[in-house]
């Protein structure tokens, strides 16, 4: 069977079905299908005519949902090969995981492996009597590798999953049923008709709902209850605005013939005045790369090095190492070779404990040469796990980055995209000048947004937001990141990032929060900015013309105020902040200058009372004029003030 109709789809009244059909294979999963599965999932999760998905499995000849991975090409893979294919078969079940849409698996028969883990990260899963499913890799001598070992004890319990996947153990449908692992069971003609009653059903509902919906519960079931209801109440800010709720409500009212008086607000809680924002965020750090660029002094490769292994020790796990181009306009990148291969053979980490799974280097690409370097790296064992090429929307400011025009560079990057993935690299597209260009002035945020979804229709993995000259002043930031959001509701997509120039970077940050956005990317001390003109007093390329006059002015945001205030406004980072704070400090001795931090010298807001600071005399006062300790106000005052705005 031909490899361009092994995912079928079907649509119907808000409802995709997706069919899985390699019936001679047992529908498993080969490296061509996994890419159409998750070109796919990407388009659905822009389509907002599909407001429900199915994914089922060809009934032709034997009965199955996929037995997972296809082990005859797995044979013939190198283990990098099987590196990359067990991710990126991870990646895709993330994806359906995270689709901001309800998905329902209809087990039609075997699951087993990467089949059953597929299942596991649908939504709601219904099966027919037939169906026969196990997490088997065990029996392989490998264990599952696409979810099943974090997902399958959510739903059935640990005890279960661990005797299940100990085993490699096949279970009914029936079992399955007593297991929670599935809703539902029928017989194997009507599944998808369930299925579809079901789908049908739920895709009345408001989208916007069911996203947040599906959103809280999913991140909520991860923490306590009292960071639970906190997300639900940020999901729940989320449908208010929206036009299907006002048309809800309204529609209730008919129904019920209500009168409820326009001044009793159902969606304003009085006694609730905090932002909205996510209490978990991902910061990624680009010192090294983005920093140093514009230092006008070598920076030694151990000291490129000793701060990277420090950030990865600090807690962060993304990070720009350095970038490929040519360093004869940028010699501070020299050394990348040299430093990507220290990095990773870095026994300081080693010691550590430190994953290399967990931790996501990147090398900036802007061309193919570039790119093609980073793969020749990559096939070595050192190179970067992703890379980035970026446009502008302004192609004059694109042809000074790029010296080429932008529908010729679309085209590079489409290619260069097509050979990083075949290589186990994922593209990050970058995207600059959204809120104006040093060179051509204004440009339009919708641009920025056509750009953006240019570059995830080539394979992109990700996007960089970038204001990359601090042209963003936090009204366009927090509209611009409401666009998008709307437009791409996928948060895992967007990394905000932006320099200070005219010192907005943190409201910037504030400003992106508001909208959404869970992942930025800063720098110590609010390091770089343009590429330097000058290094060890010679000239170079750097820049050019445009350089800023004074080289102080520019920066990106500083990763210790940001984390520091995202930390006091209770939001997770996943970063050791006093170990930064440290590290702040000492990349001042670095750069021997004084930098942008101010938490590095004020550190963190106290907790505790600081008790050097305390007067003397105040109690014996307060007693003096016959105060009780803890008294504010005159006795002879209300307990409670009688003030009364004017209306005035």
């Amino acid at each position: 069977m031909s490899e361009e109709n092994a995912l079928l789809k079907d649509s119907r009244n808000g409802v995709l079905t997706l069919t899985i059909n390699r019936p001679n294979a047992l529908n498993c999963f080969n490296m061509s299908l996994l890419k159409t599965f998750r070109s796919t999932i990407e388009e659905v999760s822009f389509d907002r005519a599909i407001k429900v998905l199915i994914i089922t499995g060809s009934t032709e000849g034997k009965n199955a949902f996929s037995t997972g991975a296809d082990l005859k090409e797995r044979a013939g893979m190198t283990p990098d090969e099987v590196r990359f294919y067990i991710q990126t078969i991870r990646d895709l079940f993330t994806s359906v995981e995270e689709l901001p849409k309800p998905v329902i698996a209809a087990v039609n028969g075997y699951a087993f492996g990467g089949g059953l883990e597929l299942a596991l990260a649908c939504d709601i899963r219904l099966a027919s009597k037939n169906a026969i499913v196990g997490l088997t890799e065990t029996s392989l001598a490998v264990i599952p590798g696409a979810g099943g070992t974090q997902r399958l004890p959510r739903v059935v319990g640990l005890a279960r999953a661990k005797e299940m996947i100990f085993r490699a153990r096949r279970i009914s449908a029936q079992e399955g049923l007593e297991y929670g692992l599935f809703l539902e069971i029928t017989e194997p003609e009507n599944l998808l008709g369930k299925a579809l009653e079901i789908a049908e059903e739920i895709a009345k509902n408001g989208p916007v709902a069911l996203a947040q919906a599906k959103y809280a519960i999913n991140k909520g079931s991860e923490v306590s209850l009292p960071v639970g209801l906190s997300i639900e109440s940020n999901a729940y800010s989320v449908t208010i605005p929206t036009k299907d709720r006002t048309e809800g409500l309204t529609a209730f009212r008919e129904k019920e013939n209500l009168c409820i008086p326009v001044s009793k607000r159902e969606d304003h809680d009085m006694g609730s005045y905090e932002m909205n924002y996510p209490k978990k965020v991902q910061i990624g750090d680009i010192t090294v790369r983005d920093g140093f660029q514009h230092e006008e002094i070598w920076i030694p490769t151990e000291a490129k090095l000793f701060y990277l292994e420090e950030l990865i020790l600090c807690g962060i796990k993304h990070l720009e190492v350095t970038n490929l181009g040519n360093p004869r306009s940028m010699p501070q990148f020299k050394d990348a070779d040299e430093l990507f291969k220290k990095l990773r053979d870095s026994k300081k980490l080693s010691r550590a404990g430190i994953n290399w799974d967990d931790i996501t280097l990147t090398a900036i690409t802007i061309r193919e040469k570039a790119v093609d370097r980073a793969i020749a790296a990559r096939k070595e064992g050192w190179g970067p796990d992703r890379i980035l090429m970026m446009v502008s929307t302004d192609e004059e400011h694109h042809f000074a980055n790029s010296g080429t025009t932008l529908p010729a560079y679309w085209e590079e990057a489409k290619r260069c995209i097509e050979k990083a993935s075949d290589a186990g690299i994922k593209m990050n597209g970058t995207v600059s000048t959204i809120w104006g260009s040093p060179i051509s002035g204004p440009t339009k945020l919708e641009d920025a947004v056509e750009f953006t979804k240019r570059w995830l229709e080539i394979g992109a993995h990700d996007i960089e937001h970038a204001d990359h000259d601090g042209s963003a002043p936090p009204n366009q930031v927090y509209k611009y990141f409401s666009m998008i959001v709307d437009a791409i509701p996928n948060k895992k997509l967007h990394v905000a990032h932006f320099h200070v120039t005219r010192g907005w970077g943190t409201a910037n940050c504030l400003a992106a929060l508001q909208a959404g956005i869970e992942i930025f990317e800063a720098t110590l001390g609010g390091l770089g900015g343009q590429p330097a003109n000058f290094l060890d007093r010679v000239p170079v390329g750097g820049t050019g013309s445009y350089y800023y006059r004074d080289p102080n002015v520019v920066g990106l945001q500083c990763i210790e105020d940001m984390t520091v205030m995202m930390d006091e406004m209770g939001i997770d980072t996943g970063i050791d902040v006093g170990r930064l704070l440290d590290l702040g400090s000492m990349m001042e001795k670095t750069i021997g200058r004084r930098l942008r931090s101010e938490s590095i010298l004020n550190g963190r807001i106290p907790k505790e009372p600081r008790l050097e600071f305390k007067r003397k005399g105040l109690s014996d006062l307060k007693q003096k004029f016959g105060e009780s300790p803890d008294q504010k106000i005159p006795a002879s005052w209300p307990e409670k003030s009688t003030y009364k705005p004017r209306e005035d």
